[in-house]
């Protein structure tokens, strides 16, 4: 059924983006099968609480060629100095 519904969507939709959000590849075998019938990933990894290792693992089981690209989620950046001119430059327009 989700082959079935992965290629009506894909032909009803040409002209627009479908996101399917699925489980963690690491928790769940149906990442996998989906990673296999769609045209790309975009892989969301949790920085600073998921290993390195774990997001290579995943990314050689999912299929380099299917990455589309990775969003850090929960990225705190330190604020140097010169930050803080930009902020205040662009918080008083």
């Amino acid at each position: 059924m989700m082959i079935k519904f992965l290629n009506e969507v894909k032909e009803r939709y040409q002209d627009r983006f479908i996101i399917i959000d699925s489980p963690p590849s690491s928790v769940t075998a149906e990442s996998k099968f989906i990673a296999q019938h769609v045209d790309g990933i975009i892989y969301v990894v949790m920085a600073n609480k998921t290993p390195r290792k774990d997001i290579e693992k995943a990314i050689d089981n999912i299929g380099r060629d299917k990455i589309l690209g990775i969003v850090f989620n929960g990225y705190e950046q330190v604020r140097k100095s010169y930050y803080r001119y930009y902020d205040r430059y662009y918080k008083s327009k």
